[in-house]
């Protein structure tokens, strides 16, 4: 045990609130929201800069067969604009990937490595690919692509026909979607903001929005027990020399 205490100090996780560069990788339009949404507007209202990359184009999520994919990827579009300008998200990337395409993570991590070497962020935030039963192929390989990323983009030879200089700048991976958070952010002067930009989601949530905001109320009062406050989300903050050979990662 002394072992792992004197690893864990030397560790010294960053607090989330700390970060004044965050970049969002997430599967599809809402994603952020409905999952670190007042995180990200806490985030904001301390002044950091915060980007969405949104890997795919949201137009699966539909039980309308007589709306066009084309359509739906349009609204979502608009409505991720929208809940974005509620937390005060000032950038968006679009990456474009069909909603359960068949596309290679590989494809999507090449995307990210420079996406995040140009933006040079403090932390990455992404849905967490070991979560046991997520079946969305799209959440499994968006979480492992930018995992792979975040280990990857301080290589020059890595994803690069003429090798350059790269910062290192990521200190921490913030996983969401997670079933072993570590760190709860209170959220309790956000969470007005937070529902304001899901509701903006109206093409996803059609009769459900009652029942989602039901479960995130409840779920965010139980973590909030862990943070002191009523309302928290959880999060689950790696630092990055824990995504390669650290069997003690599982413990953090």
């Amino acid at each position: 045990m002394e072992f792992l205490e004197e690893i864990f100090e030397n560790l010294q996780i960053p607090k989330i609130e700390d970060f004044k560069k965050v970049m969002v990788i997430s599967p599809h339009p809402d994603d952020a929201e409905i999952a670190i949404g007042g995180t990200v507007a806490k985030l904001s209202d301390s002044g950091a800069e915060i980007v969405y990359v949104i890997a795919t184009d949201g137009s699966l999520g539909t039980r309308d067969p007589d709306l066009p994919r084309e359509a739906l990827a349009l609204r979502r579009k608009e409505e991720q604009s929208k809940a974005a300008e509620v937390l005060g998200v000032k950038e968006m990337i679009w990456l474009g990937f069909e909603d359960g395409g068949d596309y290679a993570h590989e494809k999507v991590r090449s995307y990210l490595v420079n996406i995040i070497r140009d933006y040079k962020p403090q932390l990455v935030m992404t849905t967490d690919p070991t979560l046991r039963y997520e079946f969305h192929p799209d959440h499994i390989k968006v979480g492992k692509a930018a995992s792979e990323a975040v280990l990857f983009y301080q290589f020059p030879h890595f994803e690069s026909p003429k090798p350059r200089a790269v910062e290192e700048t990521i200190q921490a991976i913030g996983y969401f979607f997670t079933p072993k958070p570590n760190t709860f952010v209170c959220i309790d002067e956000f969470r007005d903001k937070k529902i304001e930009a899901i509701q903006k989601h109206e093409s996803q949530m059609g009769g459900g929005m009652e029942t989602l905001l039901w479960y995130l109320s409840r779920k965010e009062n139980f973590h909030g027990k862990n943070a002191g406050c009523e309302y928290a989300e959880a999060i689950r903050i790696m630092p990055t020399l824990a995504l390669h050979a650290f069997a003690e990662g599982e413990l953090i």
